[in-house]
C-alpha cells in the first residue's frame, strides 16, 4: 500500500490523468454498461414471459404444455398461435410438462449469467485499454527522453 501511495505522490500529471481515466473506465465498462445491458435484456425476457403466460391460457396451446415435444402439433397455424411456448419447449430439450416456475428459474439464471459475463468483459476491456494507454505513454516518454539526451 505504501508503494502505491508513493507512486501516486511522485507521479506526473499525465500519469495521474491516466489513473483517473482507468478508474472511470472500470466504473463505466465494468458497472454502468453491464447494468444498462442487463436491464434491457431482462425487460425483453419478462416480455417473453408475459407472452408465454398469455399463451398458456389459450385452450389450443394446451398440448404444448403437457405433451412430449416429439408429439407436439406441427400445424403452422397452431404453431404460430403458440409460438413462444413451442420455442421454449424446443429450447428446453426435455419432455417434461412446461412449467412457468421452471421457465422463470431458467430465465433468471440466464439474466444473472449474462450480467456477470458483461461485467467480466467490461473489466477486461478496461484493463486492456488502460495497459495499452500506459504502455504508449511510457514508449512516448522513452522516445522524448532519447531526443533530450546531450551528445557526449
Amino acid at each position: 500500500m505504501k508503494k502505491i501511495k508513493t507512486w501516486v505522490q511522485s507521479s506526473n500529471g499525465w500519469q495521474r490523468l491516466w489513473l483517473v481515466g482507468v478508474v472511470a473506465a472500470h466504473i463505466y465498462l465494468g458497472i454502468i454498461i453491464p447494468l444498462q445491458d442487463s436491464s434491457s435484456f431482462s425487460q425483453s425476457k419478462f416480455a417473453d414471459m408475459r407472452r408465454i403466460e398469455a399463451e398458456m391460457k389459450k385452450p389450443e396451446c394446451d398440448p404444448y404444455l403437457r405433451a412430449p415435444f416429439n408429439k407436439l402439433p406441427t400445424d403452422a397455424n397452431i404453431t404460430m398461435i403458440c409460438f413462444d411456448l413451442f420455442y421454449e419447449r424446443k429450447k428446453l430439450k426435455n419432455d417434461d410438462p412446461f412449467s412457468l416456475k421452471a421457465y422463470e428459474a431458467e430465465m433468471n439464471a440466464t439474466i444473472r449469467s449474462r450480467f456477470l459475463d458483461d461485467i467480466k468483459l467490461g473489466l477486461l476491456v478496461a484493463l486492456f485499454l488502460s495497459a495499452l494507454i500506459y504502455g504508449l505513454g511510457t514508449l512516448t516518454a522513452w522516445v522524448i527522453k532519447g531526443f533530450r539526451k546531450k551528445d557526449l
